[in-house]
């Protein structure tokens, strides 16, 4: 009974995993999310239809060189399909890109997902958003 029941927990607990490249998705959905709380110069804009998908992962060329490895990648993630509310209280439809730098030991493992999102750069319909 009870290897039953621990087969059942474990397996619900594997099914909640999410991939890192879903974990980063998220990362960055909540990043600007946060982002457009604060410096969002109209209220209105919403991120519930938001499509969210990892656009580019490549080698960080230039971080690798200087720190001799291969582990470090730059991605960049698209957040499409929301809107925001202009100066005229009409509801634009907006994208954002999300990047930065992950390490993976391979280009076929999994890779690290940062720990906060204010250590990712965000624009905003082609403007630098935030600090």
């Amino acid at each position: 009974m009870f290897r039953i029941l621990l087969v059942i927990a474990l397996s619900g607990f594997l099914a909640g995993c999410k991939t890192s490249e879903e974990q980063l998705q998220d990362l960055c959905l909540e990043g600007l999310r946060s982002n457009l709380k604060t410096y969002a110069t109209y209220g209105g804009w919403s991120l519930e239809d938001a499509r969210v998908r990892l656009a580019e992962m490549v080698p960080a060329e230039e971080r690798n060189k200087k720190y001799n490895t291969d582990m470090f990648w730059s991605f960049e993630v698209v957040i499409s399909g929301f809107t925001l509310k202009n100066g005229f209280n009409a509801d634009v439809q907006s994208i954002a890109t999300c990047s930065g730098y992950v390490s993976k030991f391979s280009s076929e493992d999994d890779f690290n997902v940062p720990d906060s999102h204010t250590l990712l750069k965000y624009m905003l319909n082609g403007q630098k958003l935030g600090i």
